[in-house]
This record gives C-alpha cells, sequence and structure tokens, in this order.
C-alpha cells in the first residue's frame, strides 16, 4: 500500500503544480467556461505525462489488494448501485478525455457500504497519509 500512496502522492503534487499556471477558477454556471478549465488543465497533464502507461499508478498488485478489500464490502445491493447507469465498455487511452455523453456515477450516494466511507487522503511530514473521513 506504500507503494500506491507514493505513486497517487506524485500524481497529485503534478497536477497541483500544473494547476498553478491556469487562471484561477471562479464559480460559474457557464458549462464552456467549466469545460475550458477543465480542458486546459487536461492539456498540461497531458504533456506532462505523455509517456504515462496503464498500470503506473494502479499496478496489477494494487489491483489485487482493492479487489480482496472490496469483496469483503460487496453486497447485492451495492454491486446493483454501482452497476446503475454503468457506461459499459467504451474504447480509451490513457490519458484520453472521458466520454461526456458516458454516464457519471456519484458512489458517496452509497448508503450501505459498510465500513468503507467517502474519504479524502492528507499527507502531513509527521506520519505520511492520514485517511480523513468526510461527514
Amino acid at each position: 500500500m506504500a507503494d500506491f500512496s507514493t505513486r497517487v502522492w506524485a500524481y497529485f503534487e503534478l497536477r497541483s503544480k500544473l494547476e498553478k499556471g491556469l487562471p484561477a477558477l471562479t464559480v460559474t454556471e457557464d458549462p464552456a467556461q467549466i469545460r475550458s478549465a477543465e480542458l486546459a488543465l487536461a492539456k498540461k497533464i497531458r504533456v506532462a505525462r505523455a509517456g504515462a502507461k496503464q498500470g503506473e499508478i494502479f499496478t496489477p498488485a494494487i489491483s489485487v489488494e482493492f479487489r480482496k478489500v472490496l469483496l469483503l464490502e460487496m453486497n447485492a445491493n451495492i454491486w446493483a448501485t454501482i452497476m446503475d447507469e454503468n457506461p459499459g465498455d467504451f474504447s480509451y487511452d490513457i490519458n484520453d478525455t472521458y466520454p461526456k455523453e458516458a454516464p457519471q456515477k456519484d458512489l458517496y450516494n452509497l448508503g450501505d457500504f459498510g465500513t468503507l466511507q467517502p474519504w479524502s487522503a492528507r499527507r502531513d511530514s509527521a506520519s505520511g497519509w492520514r485517511r480523513c473521513c468526510r461527514t
């Protein structure tokens, strides 16, 4: 898990660094302005990660660990909720844009997800990663 945390943190740091060179985000209802901000960051990420390959963040080993944890928590209700609006198979390339026409599932509404709670990760210098549950 430490290897995965290191990989995620490196991506987070890269993204944060790339965001600094972009105009500040503002609250808006204008879809064109939101899309423009998304595309600007995506373009910078694609350039910075031009040689990215599948499995660099979610390695085969960490994928196995995630499956083990999810199997412990999964039940028929959770599976049905996840599969509702499942976009199914679609073609994609690493660093490609998720198809806008494909549904995006909000998994924070899984009320019966057992002990798995939505959480954000925060790194502090003393203890490394710390899990912080959202309330």
